[in-house]
């Protein structure tokens, strides 16, 4: 049985939450954090999305997303906007991209 479309209407409030597997710890230094969010307004430059609160926390993140358009939040999941890694950059998020996952 396929999974039920989820959906994805314009001027809602989305509350869009990502948790790590088993706990672990995404966010390991305040430079983690900042890059993160870094990738997010980069996300939202992208998309045009609306971002109206974000949560980082160790291991997850929430986020209350406001859609334009019908289908915007597949568009802002699908947005990976990529950070090149540097000798400052040593985070867990170094190099990897930002990958926005939608849920019901």
């Amino acid at each position: 049985m396929g999974r039920v479309a989820r959906v994805d209407v314009a001027d809602q409030i989305y509350h869009v939450i990502n948790r790590a597997v088993g706990r672990l710890q995404i966010f390991t230094a305040d430079q983690d954090y900042k890059l993160f969010e870094d990738l997010l307004l980069e996300a939202q430059d992208l998309t045009d999305m609306r971002i109206l609160a974000h949560t980082l926390m160790p291991n997850h993140w929430h986020l209350q997303l406001y859609p334009r358009q019908n289908g915007d939040l597949e568009a802002h999941g699908k947005a990976r906007p990529c950070h090149g890694s540097t000798k400052q950059d040593k985070g867990i998020l170094e190099g990897r991209k930002l990958e926005l996952r939608i849920t019901n």
